[in-house]
């Protein structure tokens, strides 16, 4: 090859230029477009969750006051002393002459604030007076805890009746039981969320806790034999049994309820198929069921209880939760007049709607006394104008119902379908689509979560004299402008408000927090009118465009 067929040289200069000139694509990391207007208008969703110090209402008692003041300097106290080695000491020292109910409001805020911060020696040392063991999840060293060895208390164990823990996801079922095994005069255990809690958990139970009342296993692994042996051993003396995620065979709830009466029962929770439920209990049945839409069989005739005697067989009910429910067309539920405080009934994701009849039946005869309802997919099976009759009743239901204090409506998760038709029914009602919602008692009410991904216009129904301190509205079209900002800012009471996923504006939350000056925790997520940088910080926002 001769040297005019060389290729020219490149100096090392000329490729990084054209390195440089290279076309890459766009991205919110090269762009010089705004920041903010390419993520409002991209997809891209994050919880945008503000919130701030609880302003308080009213004047303080002087143990909640310091109380509040000891949990916010918790760390500057424990770390007084001059030497690592020495941390606590003072703090200890003082806390030996604090009454057992200070050390219990002292500990909740010490546990709100400094959750990342806590170890299990200053658990065991410091925050377990008895006679609790209070160990929930929410503190990052119960969450990841395998072993619960170092969180057993250092003494005088005869003396703890109660063990709470929540959520400890990775605690093993070997764990959970030696944890309860050096507990032996527990009468209150709650171990909810606690996912690997199973046959070990519910042996030692039996074995170390002779005087056990209060038993709540939801979320964990527990199956029908561990239930069956809990109900043999403590029918009699249970006060509040709670369990969910079991098939149960229809068939064979003989062998598990074996009493006729559970006279101390006040706190149920059980899975809401447990008597028209298939029964099928293995895992490839299960999945097949999950996948397909549920249906409500016949009840068996030798069942131990039924729909209909259930207040019957559980005579001293208050509080009923039935996660899952699954029953027939016009099935009638029966509880002594004046005795559900609590009733939760949400139907199966899969499954069919729960009657409304049913949950007329119910609320029908306990209107002076229910303080909480929670309910999810409910449609009418009646026909004609009698759909729209029921859904009336079920508004003058509510109306009559003047101690409650919360009403859920969730049904967000239900069928397009589902919620279509219900909608439907509603509209037909003289009062409108939203006449249950409007027909409830705002002077008493103090809790409100509605999660329907419909245009929700209720605030008109809500007076100035609204006790409200909880707003809910997740996934709703919640509409914005002058009129409901107006209406939202008579709730001088509001603490907790979640408007994620609606329209409303900065300007907007900013009139809002001017008229609610006790609101502490917003949930702006995916509100595309609230720029991004604010929805994060919305207080802070707001500071800033007061005092400019």
């Amino acid at each position: 090859m001769g040297p005019s067929s060389k290729r020219p040289t490149t100096s090392p200069s000329s490729k990084s230029d054209a390195k440089r000139r290279k076309v890459t694509n766009r991205s919110v990391w090269n762009t010089e477009d705004d920041w903010e207007q390419i993520i409002a208008d991209s997809s891209l969703s994050t919880a945008s969750v503000s919130s701030r110090r609880a302003p308080q209402k009213g004047l303080q008692s002087l143990s909640d006051h310091a109380a509040r003041v000891a949990s916010r300097a918790f760390k500057y106290l424990w770390q007084a002393s001059d030497s690592r080695e020495r941390h606590g000491e003072w703090w200890k020292s003082e806390w030996s002459y604090v009454e057992d109910r200070m050390k219990v409001k002292v500990r909740d805020g010490v546990f709100a604030q400094w959750s990342e911060y806590l170890t299990p020696t200053i658990l065991t040392e410091v925050f377990m007076p008895c006679p609790e063991v209070h160990l929930p999840g929410t503190l990052a060293t119960v969450l990841q805890a395998q072993l619960l060895k170092p969180f057993r208390p250092i003494s005088h164990l005869d003396l703890y009746t109660s063990l709470t823990l929540t959520h400890a996801a990775k605690a093993s079922d070997v764990a959970i039981a030696g944890l309860i095994a050096v507990l032996p005069n527990l009468q209150s255990i709650t171990l909810k969320g606690c996912k690997l809690a199973s046959k070990r958990t519910v042996d030692a139970i039996l074995k170390f806790t002779p005087n056990v009342h209060r038993v709540n296993l939801k979320g964990t692994m527990v199956e029908v034999d561990d239930v069956k042996k809990i109900l043999h051993r403590f029918g009699t003396q249970l006060v509040s049994f709670k369990v969910d995620r079991i098939r149960f065979d229809p068939n064979k709830l003989r062998e598990i309820f074996t009493m006729d009466v559970y006279p101390s029962l006040t706190h149920i929770c059980l899975p809401g198929d447990i008597l028209n439920g298939s029964g099928d209990t293995s895992e490839a049945k299960r999945y097949i069921s999950l996948m397909t839409s549920l249906k409500a069989r016949d009840a068996p005739s030798d069942a131990p209880f039924s729909w209909s005697s259930f207040g019957d067989t559980f005579p001293a009910i208050t509080h009923l939760y039935l996660p899952g429910l699954l029953v027939p067309d016009k099935q009638a539920m029966r509880i002594a007049p004046g005795r559900l405080v609590k009733l939760s009934l949400v139907a199966a994701i899969s499954g069919p709607p729960v009657p409304l009849g049913t949950v007329i039946d119910l609320i029908r005869e306990q209107t002076e006394t229910l303080e909480s309802i929670h309910l999810g997919q409910v449609l009418s099976t009646a026909r004609g104008k009698d759909v729209y009759e029921e859904w009336e009743y079920l508004e003058s239901l509510l109306g009559s119902c003047h101690r409650l204090k919360c009403f859920k409506w969730m049904a967000g998760s239900a069928d397009r379908r589902v919620m279509d038709l219900m909608l439907n029914q509603m509209s037909g009602t003289a009062s409108g689509p939203w006449g249950v919602v409007k027909a409830l008692k705002w002077t008493s009410l103090k809790e409100l979560s509605i999660d329907w991904p419909y245009h929700l216009d209720i605030f008109d129904s809500i007076p100035p004299g609204s006790v409200l301190e909880q707003l809910h509205l997740p996934s709703s079209t919640v509409p914005t402008g002058p009129k409901n900002m107006y209406l939202i800012r008579n709730l001088r009471n509001l603490a907790v408000l979640d408007l994620s996923g609606s329209s409303v504006s900065d300007d907007e939350m900013y009139e809002i927090l001017d008229a609610c000056p006790f609101l502490h925790k917003i949930d702006l997520t995916s509100c595309r009118g609230v720029r991004v940088k604010d929805r994060r910080n919305i207080f802070k926002a707001w500071r800033e465009a007061r005092t400019t």
